[in-house]
């Protein structure tokens, strides 16, 4: 009679462990779908911002170049403290784009310039830099 109670309360505890166990798991499910959901929305705002910058082909690293007088500033706004006045056809490596201003890096430093700041290719008539 007492191996048949032990038995009992074995099988129990093993029950209820499989239970919380259970529990458990439907917690982080829930968890890591709303983590899911979370990163498809902001694949949907990366591809919004992708479809803006005019660029046909992204297999390689996306590259620009200043306007004259163009000004990199840390913040994505006018009022953005300033950190250089870039020169003219000034090559840049596009990262990102926020509102009316892009993300961009050379040689070293980073930061954002205004739309009407940057373009893709060099007009036909700026001189080629060779080095």
């Amino acid at each position: 009679m007492k191996l048949l109670l032990l038995l009992l309360i074995l099988f129990s505890a093993q029950l209820h462990s499989q239970t919380s166990s259970l529990k458990e798991l439907e917690e982080k499910r829930q968890g890591i779908r709303q983590e899911i959901d979370i990163l498809q929305d902001s694949l949907s705002t990366i591809n919004g911002k992708i479809a803006e910058f005019p660029i046909k082909d992204l297999s390689g690293p996306i590259r620009a170049y200043a306007l004259e007088g163009a000004t990199l500033r840390k913040e994505p706004s006018k009022q953005g403290e300033k950190i250089i006045i870039l020169e003219k056809q000034t090559s840049l490596q596009v990262i990102d784009i926020i509102g009316n201003f892009y993300l961009v890096c050379f040689s070293g430093e980073c930061g954002y310039l205004h739309k009407k700041e940057i373009r893709r290719s060099l007009p036909p008539s700026y001189p080629t830099k060779r080095s």
